[in-house]
């Protein structure tokens, strides 16, 4: 009696399993009936258009139901036959490796040539795959793309029908309806800013106001601030919107710079302002201890701290600020406000850090998206301030909670993540992409794309 044994059913459930995944992916596969190595094709295809492009990758299937060597949930490696890497070493073709279990649906790929084009990893005849990085899944698409693409042109994501909340960094701000305005015999705004300010006074006045052309422009009645004694005259009033749009540039200019010493001033109390950066940024406690606050959600979340010194992790190395920077946008008619967080370093609570341009960078290259949409509400919660969370404050200006925007279509954040390299064990390879400014290789100098640009 004919048998087919157990381990050719998993091998045709192999070959099934990557026809399945091929197909979700946009690919075409197409499968061969005489098998030296090479158990079928994917022929590449743009998904957006439905164009083929006549290029291949060939690929080789493994696969098992029970655990490859050396699995766990992050990795394996796979020994090939030294006969098999010979083989594939000669196809003009990219030549995949898919290692998958037919009974979970889970498949990994890896790019042959470049992996076994050191030596080292030739003479081992073993493929480390990264069960992370490497599955066979629809997000692979562009780096498939980028295997049979002899110029390395970069493929777009393609949007998918994925619905979605983009929150943004704007928040929408209302302005006084009234801006008040007078003569003053004050020459300039740093001059009325010294004449207002008292020896050991712990917070400045506030600067809410500008000064034009001997006349002072304010949001508040004067007589509700320090400002009255330096007016000389009668006080008018006039609408914000009257220098929206204005043919006078300059008017419109004012009033972009009292909402920016608004928003300071609404801040005053919590945070300074640094005249370099052109940032506000937490003031230090008193003591020099860690300073929380209690977020929207209810967590606490640091804005002020000590950074403690590595070697000597007893004595305090700097101090970390959390901070902000902002731009007011006239969107549609409406005003808005663009968070920008940052962060601010001291050497004392207050002295500049000699260093900061240096932990800056290093943050900057730390910090993932998480954190700064952490730090981005919890700057439009001090500004709205609606849970409460502060003393009660009487600010200029009303902020709003952050604009979000509803979409039906959006692309995987994944596609977006560079291409991992290749050059260390277990990491995917990148395909055949030539750096900018590299030679092409000899015969595609005329080689198009593989698809036309939309």
């Amino acid at each position: 009696m004919k048998k087919i044994s157990r381990s050719d059913q998993i091998g045709d459930g192999g070959i099934a399993l990557i026809h399945r995944l091929v197909n979700e992916i946009g690919f075409i596969w197409h499968e061969r009936q005489t098998d030296a190595g090479i158990d079928g094709e994917i022929e590449l295809r743009n998904s957006a258009t439905g164009e083929v492009a006549n290029r291949f990758i060939l690929v080789q299937s493994k696969a098992k139901n029970q655990s490859f060597p050396g699995e766990s949930d992050i990795s394996f490696y796979f020994i090939c036959d030294a006969a098999d890497i010979d083989y594939w070493m000669q196809a003009q073709d990219p030549v995949l490796l898919i290692c998958s279990h037919p009974n979970t649906g889970e498949a990994w790929w890896m790019h042959l040539q470049p992996w076994f084009a050191d030596p080292e990893r030739r003479r081992s005849r073993k493929v480390i795959f990264n069960k992370r990085t490497q599955k066979l899944e629809p997000r692979a698409e562009a780096r498939l793309l980028d295997l049979a693409d002899p110029h390395g042109y970069a493929h777009v994501p393609v949007p998918q029908q994925l619905p979605e909340t983009l929150v943004s960094n704007l928040v929408p701000v209302t302005l006084p309806e009234t801006i008040y305005h007078a003569k003053t015999d004050v020459q300039d705004r740093p001059e009325l800013l010294r004449r207002l300010h008292s020896p050991g006074e712990r917070y400045k006045p506030r600067g809410d106001f500008i000064i034009r052309g001997h006349r002072l422009y304010a949001w508040r009645p004067f007589e509700e601030s320090a400002l009255q004694p330096h007016v000389k005259g009668p006080v008018d009033q006039l609408d914000p919107r009257e220098w929206v749009g204005s043919a006078e540039a300059d008017k419109q200019r004012w009033l972009v710079e009292l909402l920016n010493y608004a928003l300071r001033s609404d801040l005053a109390k919590d945070c300074r302002w640094h005249p370099g950066r052109k940032i506000v940024y937490w003031r230090p406690t008193t003591d020099l201890k860690p300073r929380k606050i209690r977020s929207a959600t209810g967590y606490a979340r640091q804005v002020f701290r000590p950074m403690m010194k590595k070697a000597e992790p007893d004595q305090v190395s700097y101090y970390w600020h959390a901070g902000l920077g902002w731009q007011f946008l006239d969107i549609e008619g409406t005003w808005h406000c663009a968070l920008i967080p940052t962060v601010h370093y001291t050497r004392n609570g207050f002295a500049d850090s000699l260093f900061i341009a240096e932990y800056l960078t290093g943050i900057k290259q730390r910090e993932k998206n998480l954190a700064v949409r952490g730090q981005t509400q919890m700057w439009a919660q001090i500004l709205s301030d609606t849970s409460n969370v502060f003393e009660v404050r009487d600010p200029i200006l009303r902020y709003g909670p952050l604009v979000a925007f509803h979409a039906d279509q959006g692309i995987d954040d994944e596609g977006w993540k560079p291409e991992v390299s290749d050059s260390s064990p277990g990491t995917a390879s990148s395909g055949n992409r030539k750096p900018s400014g590299t030679k092409a290789e000899p015969g595609d100098a005329n080689q198009p794309p593989l698809f036309k640009a939309a």
